[in-house]
């Protein structure tokens, strides 16, 4: 069995997902996010590592398949975007999953990862060829940008630009891949928090990460609040002005009008990529197990796709057609 190392399977995932117009679905598709999935149960035990340092840490997939690089849509709160590997074959596609028709759609495009749905329907891909966009039904795949964007590119709020950056820059170009302008803000993570406000976080020399507001027009900066390190924001619930996002304390959230930051009941690293959508929160999460073998600091893994409610209750793994 191919060793694959624990770094390589905690792939985050940023997303804020829209949709031009939205599915038409009954109200009984809101059933669907329990009939769809199951309660998690065992195979979760976190003393794995106990006494393990990260790099020593090996892991092996336990299921034929795992899933990640999630990016929701918003719009048509029953749709989300996800990665799909063949943990034997290593064969990874992108697809589309619909919880009211139980389908996972895969889309013609190879050697990228999905990162963000835009209100007018386009999937950001990134890949070590570029940025990409492709129509969620899996048509016009088109180049945007040789370059690449090291953390996730993003639309903005109307589908009409997208961010993107290099590590140490944040570039807004518009829908059709021209930049337009540079933002000077080092950052991993970022989020439109409106077509005019950018939030993203930047290392503290002295503790953790800072989650920074970026104004566009006038070209300054706030920092918001103080938080753990490697905070990845990833979604907002706009209703309610709530910012998600994860960090090594795993799924936490921030009162964009109070800027008071609190837990989502998970707080362990093994649960990453919140996405509110409909009153839910879709999320990646990992499950580990030790090794019958008796090698310490070996584990087996799962990782799914995964849903509960705003406050943490009610984990289900969502099953997704194989």
């Amino acid at each position: 069995m191919k060793k694959i190392t624990f770094l390589s399977i905690l792939i985050f995932a940023i997303a804020s997902c829209k949709k031009e117009t939205p599915t038409t679905y009954t109200s009984g598709c809101d059933a669907m996010y329990d009939i769809r999935s199951k309660p998690y149960h065992g195979f979760q035990d976190e003393t794995v590592f106990v006494n393990c340092s990260f790099d020593s840490r090996e892991g092996f997939p336990a299921e034929p398949y795992v899933y990640t690089n999630l990016c929701c849509n918003e719009v048509s709160p029953y749709e989300f975007c996800c990665g799909k590997e063949n943990t034997k074959t290593k064969i990874f596609q992108i697809g589309v999953y619909d919880f009211c028709e139980n389908k996972f759609r895969i889309l013609p495009a190879n050697n990228v990862a999905a990162t963000d749905w835009g209100k007018k329907n386009w999937i950001l891909l990134k890949g070590t060829s570029g940025i990409w966009k492709i129509k969620s039904n899996g048509d016009s795949l088109t180049l945007l940008s040789s370059k690449y964007s090291r953390p996730p590119a993003k639309w903005n709020i109307s589908g009409t630009k997208y961010a993107y950056s290099d590590g140490k820059y944040i570039y807004i170009a518009d829908e059709n891949g021209k930049d337009e302008k540079t933002v000077d803000a080092y950052t991993d993570s970022w989020i439109w928090k409106d077509n005019d406000n950018i939030l993203y976080t930047l290392s503290n020399p002295l503790d953790g990460s800072d989650i920074m507001l970026y104004n566009i027009p006038t070209a300054t900066k706030k920092m918001l609040a103080n938080v753990a390190t490697g905070a990845h924001l990833t979604s907002i619930d706009r209703k309610n002005n709530v910012l998600y996002f994860d960090s090594i304390e795993g799924i936490k959230k921030m009162n964009l009008q109070t800027n008071v930051v609190a837990n989502v009941g998970k707080t362990i690293y093994l649960s990453n990529a919140p996405n509110y959508m409909n009153n839910k929160i879709i999320y990646q999460r990992m499950q580990i197990d030790k090794m019958t073998n008796g090698k310490q600091c070996q584990y087996k893994y799962r990782q799914h796709i995964a849903i509960m409610n705003p406050d943490g209750t009610d984990e289900r793994q969502v099953l997704i057609p194989e």
